[in-house]
């Protein structure tokens, strides 16, 4: 998740309208991944199984097969949302908020812009 690559400059604006670039870009590679993972499920469903191998899945089965509505944005949106306090200031924020926060930190390359942006939105 973390080779989310962001186009060049995009950390250098304001901090809220590059968070929301990220936030789309993160979606965007969630749902990727959400898709990826639809088409496993669509083709691993032991409903086309015959014969031994419907046996053999029964035998083995040790829960029913997911359907095919796998979504990580919203498996991240649902979970509910956390109280954070940042230098006194308290945050509500959820998962998908503190993924999009670190895919932005870890794009910003150098020290000085690190430094920068702490000096601008925290103190």
């Amino acid at each position: 998740m973390f080779r989310i690559g962001l186009p060049p400059n995009t950390t250098s604006g304001s901090f809220a309208a590059s968070l929301e670039l990220v936030k789309s870009e993160l979606k965007g590679y969630l749902d990727g991944i959400s898709q990826d993972v639809n088409q496993v499920i669509f083709d691993s469903n032991p409903e086309t199984l015959t014969g031994a191998d419907l046996e053999i899945y029964n035998h083995l089965k040790v829960a029913d097969f997911p359907e095919e509505d796998f979504d990580l944005y919203q498996i991240l949106s649902d979970i509910p949302n956390t109280n954070v306090e940042t230098l006194g200031d308290i945050q509500i924020s959820n998962h998908f908020d503190f993924l999009a926060f670190a895919v932005y930190w870890n794009n910003l390359e150098t020290v000085p812009e690190k430094y920068r942006f702490i000096m601008q939105e925290y103190l």
